[in-house]
C-alpha cells in the first residue's frame, strides 16, 4: 500500500520550505477515505506492515517513492474542528492556524464538521 503526500510536498515547495515528510516534521495525515480503504489501513496497522510514501500519486509523471513509513496508531475518525492545535506541526507545520488547515483540506470551502480519517505514522527509511 502507498500514501501520497502530494499536498504537503507541493505546498512546502510553494513556500520555499523543505518537505516536512522528509525532515520528519510530518507525522500525521488526514484522509477522506471510504470505509473499505480505512479498513485496509487498519489491517496494515495491526500487522505493522510498511507503507510506501510517495511525493505524488504513482500515475503522475515525475512522482516517486520517497520514504517508508509505519503506522503508529490505528487510523481513527475525527471531525476537522476536533483536531488538536498541536497537530498543526505534526501535519507538517505549513499552516499557521487550524482554520487555514481546514480551508486547505476542504479546498477553500471550510467545513469544520467534515469527518476525516487520522493516520499517525513514523518514518522507518528514506529513499
Amino acid at each position: 500500500m502507498i500514501l501520497s503526500f502530494s499536498i504537503t510536498s507541493k505546498l512546502a515547495k510553494e513556500k520555499g520550505m523543505d518537505d516536512p515528510l522528509l525532515t520528519g516534521t510530518k507525522t500525521v495525515t488526514r484522509r477522506l477515505w471510504k470505509p473499505a480503504t480505512a479498513e485496509k489501513y487498519q489491517r496494515i496497522f495491526h500487522h505493522q506492515e510498511i507503507v510506501r510514501a510517495w511525493n505524488n500519486a504513482p500515475y503522475v509523471p515525475g512522482s516517486h517513492h520517497i520514504a517508508d513509513i509505519i503506522l503508529t496508531h490505528i487510523p481513527y475518525q475525527e471531525k476537522l474542528m476536533d483536531m488538536p492545535e498541536s497537530d498543526l506541526l505534526a501535519e507538517g507545520g505549513l499552516w499557521g492556524t487550524k482554520d487555514e488547515f481546514i480551508r486547505c483540506v476542504c479546498r477553500g470551502k471550510p467545513n469544520p464538521d467534515l469527518v476525516v480519517w487520522v493516520c499517525r505514522f513514523k518514518i522507518v527509511s528514506f529513499l
